[in-house]
């Protein structure tokens, strides 16, 4: 077995070639004759860089033995240089040449250029099922004259000890005899049961994906917007600072929290640096939620109005093509009767009644208003109608414009005030004892089979006038082994001022059923709870919501053009919930994310294009 003394010898002449500076090596070679042990400094030596950084280790022969390693630092003068030492390490002082301390400590030594004497270390290769675990990369190869071979009873020794590479003079470690750079790729298995876990990287950003929708903020200029438009009161609690608490609950929302205390992870690790600083507190947010007042939510409302034209100005938007709006109603339940405005609808279930307005296309959220849950389908359609309708011109929407709906919202003050804007429109209505009766006055022959209805069901479709209006009706049955005990068609009329073809007015009137994906989305994060008591905390928390839905559509719309929009939790979860390492070096911030990851060109694609768009004003 090797003595303490060679082991000691390997390891100081390591540190001194890898980490001291040129006149280190001077200094410390003094004291290589000084008499006493100094065990614990060198141990401390040399282990402190070890853990810090395991760097180059230059491959050198076997040295002849010192008279005594441990009285290098012996002195208590020793001991102090080498807290010196150990000090300037710690600030990460630069490398020194090995040249100096190789012929300090021994005059023999030769350096020599590896490229000229490669071919003679061709047989001091490490084992292949270690190079494959490595790369090597050449630094400096120092060699004696007349190296010493490894004695049989000290090969064990050299190989479990960690710096034994360095010696290739002992031919039997199968030492390569060149400087090398370790870099271990391990692919095993961890062992999850023997992991450490232990939060303490305060760099981490665990959504790092929440910067694409970020940046498409910055660029609409919304946290300034909402500044300008939402206006508390300043004698009410959290007031303050509107545009940036509205905006920490349209980020959360975007990473899928559906309360308030979810909110909290937009404060953790560097995240609240990544978006721009200060985040505010979940107790903060509910305070501020809860000074809303009907007026408020209508302020709200203005600013989700104004984001959705500044968006379509970037290119969002339809332009001059056809605008098909589809509007719908969902019940939003609710747990517990302290909810303020919950009741019970015609599902019997508690919870709220709201009302959205979607563009079909992209599912992006055009209008939204929060009703008590006992409301009629139909309450303030009319007023929704005009507010909409609105919305949209200013939005920059000059095409074509229809609007479908089922039959909880047939309104006969809709259907002037739509053909007054110049919309078209597809209505449903309930089958009434009048509608009834002019849906059997339609003679057989006149009834349209539907060739690309889905089976095993059977659909025709017919027309007719009601109160001067185009009236079309779809009637369908089941086909099977019940076919027989069910023979009656059920039937769907809607109204419709449009003058197409039948087959293809009816067929767009059936594709309204994309405003349930939408409604799904917006149950899938905000709209999933309704978090405050007060109801109209609840009512901006809804606009929000749909604030917050609307900028994960138009990260997708304008960051990956030319590809099929995905649902919400798609996006969220191939853009948004990645975790990444925000670093800085030289002034320079950077996002470290993960190697290999799936989706990395649509995340750097939709980067640049977002980033290229221009600042709103």
């Amino acid at each position: 077995m090797l003595g303490d003394q060679d082991r000691d010898l390997r390891q100081l002449l390591d540190l001194m070639t890898r980490r001291l500076p040129t006149r280190d090596p001077i200094r410390l070679g003094e004291h290589v004759t000084a008499p006493a042990p100094g065990r614990p400094v060198v141990d401390e030596l040399v282990n402190c860089p070890r853990r810090q950084q395991v760097t180059t280790v230059p491959f050198m022969t076997r040295l002849p033995a010192l008279r005594t390693t441990r009285a290098v630092l012996a002195a208590p003068a020793a001991q102090r240089r080498a807290r010196w030492i150990l000090a300037r390490r710690r600030r990460r002082v630069s490398r020194v040449a090995p040249q100096p301390t190789l012929k300090l400590l021994d005059p023999r030594l030769k350096l020599r250029d590896p490229a000229v004497h490669r071919e003679k270390h061709l047989d001091d290769r490490l084992p292949a099922r270690v190079i494959d675990r490595l790369s090597l990369s050449p630094l400096h190869t120092p060699t004696f004259d007349a190296p010493e071979l490894c004695p049989p009873d000290q090969l064990n020794a050299y190989k479990s000890d960690p710096l034994s590479r360095a010696f290739p003079g002992c031919s039997r470690s199968r030492g390569p005899a060149q400087g090398v750079t370790f870099m271990v790729h391990d692919g095993g298995p961890v062992g999850l049961d023997g992991v450490r876990v232990c939060f303490d990287d305060d760099r981490v950003v665990s959504d790092a994906g929440i910067a694409l929708v970020a940046t498409l903020a910055g660029r609409l200029g919304l946290e300034g917007l909402i500044g300008r438009c939402v206006r508390l009161r300043a004698d009410r609690p959290g007031a303050a600072n509107a545009g940036r608490k509205v905006m920490a609950l349209v980020f959360a929302i975007v990473l899928g929290a559906d309360s308030i205390d979810d909110c909290d992870v937009l404060r953790a690790g560097r995240t609240k640096r990544l978006l721009g600083g200060w985040m505010p507190a979940p107790s903060t947010l509910g305070t501020f939620l809860r000074a809303f007042t009907f007026g408020h939510v209508r302020q709200l409302d203005r600013v989700l109005g104004e984001s959705l034209a500044r968006a379509w100005t970037a290119g969002a938007g339809p332009g001059a093509e056809r605008l098909v709006v589809d509007v719908d109603s969902f019940i939003g339940e609710v747990c517990g009767y302290q909810k303020q405005g919950s009741g019970f609808g015609y599902t019997k279930q508690l919870g709220y009644h709201p009302i959205v307005a979607s563009r079909a296309d992209t599912g992006e959220v055009l209008h939204v208003r929060l009703r008590h849950g006992s409301a009629n389908t139909q309450r303030g359609m009319l007023r929704f109608t005009e507010e909409l309708i609105a919305r949209v011109t200013r939005a920059g929407a000059s095409g074509a414009k229809l609007l479908r709906a089922d039959s909880g919202f047939w309104n006969v003050k809709v259907f002037k005030r739509l053909e007054g804007a110049g919309w078209t429109y597809s209505i449903g209505i309930r089958m009434t004892k009048p509608v009834g009766e002019i849906v059997a006055a339609i003679p057989e022959n006149a009834w349209t089979p539907i060739e690309d209805y889905p089976k095993p069901g059977q659909a025709q479709i017919a027309q007719a006038k009601l109160g001067g209006r185009r009236l079309i009706v779809r009637r369908v049955r089941l086909l099977g082994i019940q076919d027989e005990l069910f023979p009656t068609w059920a039937h769907f009329p809607f109204l419709t001022n449009r003058d197409e073809t039948i087959a293809l007015v009816e067929a767009e009137h059936r594709q309204h059923a994309v405003v349930e994906l939408v409604i799904r989305d917006l149950k899938d994060q905000a709209l999933a709870h309704f978090p405050s008591g007060h109801y109209h905390a609840n009512a901006a928390w809804t606009v929000i919501g749909a604030l917050a839905h609307n900028l994960l559509r138009w990260t997708a719309i304008l960051g990956i053009p030319d590809k099929t929009i995905r649902a919400a939790h798609t996006i969220r979860r191939r853009l948004l919930t990645l975790p990444g390492r925000l670093t800085r070096h030289a002034n320079q911030w950077t996002l470290h994310l993960p190697a290999r990851w799936p989706w990395q060109g649509d995340f750097t694609g939709a980067l640049t294009r977002i980033r290229a768009l221009p600042t709103a004003v």
